[in-house]
């Protein structure tokens, strides 16, 4: 009867760890698609924001410019807004690949677990 008591007991609390585990990955997920939806809405935010300066800095730039070069001054602005906008797209890329990181503790925390649930009770693994 012991051993009988002791399988239900383990059974018990290995269901219990996966059912705290799930809960725990459900509220990471949740909270990291919060992360992502603000970043992406202040991030459309600031483009609109920064398209609406640029814009206007640009064109104050070609206008005190000779009329002869306006052209030139146009190409030289177009080439700069391009590169800034390679470089904040890097960073928006960098950004996300943040938001992956945050489901790396849980998977080392789930592995210990079923590590532990295995009787794998390894102290170097902790």
């Amino acid at each position: 009867m012991s051993l009988r008591k002791s399988l239900a007991e383990w059974i018990a609390s290995a269901l219990e760890l996966a059912r705290v585990r799930l809960e725990l990955l459900g509220s990471e997920l949740e909270m990291a698609s919060h992360h992502l939806l603000t970043a992406l809405w202040w991030t459309g935010a600031a483009l609109v924001v920064c398209t609406g300066g640029l814009g206007l800095i640009c064109a104050a730039v070609i206008l005190s410019l000779p009329q002869d070069r306006w052209a030139q001054g146009l190409i030289i602005m177009a080439a700069l807004l391009i590169g800034i906008g390679l470089l904040l797209l890097r960073l928006a890329h960098q950004g996300v690949r943040q938001v992956a990181r945050v489901f790396q503790l849980s998977q080392l925390e789930l592995d210990l677990d079923q590590r532990l649930c295995r009787g794998e009770t390894d102290r170097a693994a902790r």
